[in-house]
């Protein structure tokens, strides 16, 4: 009866040996596991933290590439403005090159000094412009045609030079030569008229006919001998 005691209480010692063993080993499995799945999920993380990492470099790159390209569209931008206006700029200044009247009756006509061509001629309602080589040469002090002079002395033909008369028709300013004494060297055998129309003028009268609107200077000068008239545009 004491043997089977004494057997029944050490295979029950054994038993609880065991079971204790077991339960280590689960725990210890379950603390490695525990272990592996949280170096797991800091790897995991830290993937996606430099994922995230290399997104936001990838951003920031993409964005200052843009900014980049965008600046430089904007200072192509500029510069072509710039560039727009300075031509814009020089346009405007030979487009809006005026005469200055002022200046003009006094003799004075820088503001005429340039080329000029002849674009009509016409002889008692003939146009003649074909057969009419006749130029139209202009400095500070003088305007010459090949019959006639125009200075702040007066006006000079093949006969003299006569005093003149100065009046502001409309928009344009007309020149002409007043009579003299018939005893004197001042008397006009022709009469002369020097008419300047400045650019965008809306009353040319040409041959006794009005013109359409001129978008450049003109200058017509006529003569009483054939009611001839010459008309000299600026280049």
């Amino acid at each position: 009866m004491k043997k089977s005691i004494s057997i029944a209480t050490g295979l029950l010692s054994l038993l609880l040996i065991v079971g204790c063993s077991n339960k280590n080993k689960s725990n210890s499995n379950a603390s490695q596991e525990s272990s592996k799945s949280t170096i797991s999920s800091k790897k995991q993380s830290s993937k996606e933290t430099d994922a995230d990492k290399m997104d936001n470099d990838v951003e920031s790159k993409s964005g200052s590439t843009e900014k980049s390209a965008s600046s430089s569209s904007h200072s192509e931008t500029i510069s072509s403005s710039k560039i727009s206006k300075s031509s814009q700029s020089s346009t405007d200044k030979v487009a809006t090159k005026k005469m200055n009247f002022d200046q003009i009756q006094n003799g004075n006509y820088s503001s005429l000094v340039g080329n000029w061509k002849l674009i009509k001629a016409v002889g008692r309602h003939k146009d003649v412009t074909d057969r009419t080589d006749s130029t139209l040469n202009i400095t500070p002090s003088l305007l010459k045609t090949r019959d006639m002079e125009l200075s702040k002395d007066g006006l000079t033909d093949s006969n003299d030079t006569h005093p003149i008369e100065v009046k502001k028709v409309g928009d344009a300013l007309n020149i002409i030569n007043s009579e003299g004494d018939p005893k004197t060297n001042g008397f006009s055998q022709y009469n002369w008229g020097v008419t300047f129309y400045p650019a965008n003028s809306q009353n040319v009268i040409i041959d006794g006919e009005k013109q359409a609107p001129i978008s450049k200077n003109l200058i017509a000068i006529w003569v009483s001998s054939d009611n001839y008239t010459e008309v000299f545009e600026e280049e």
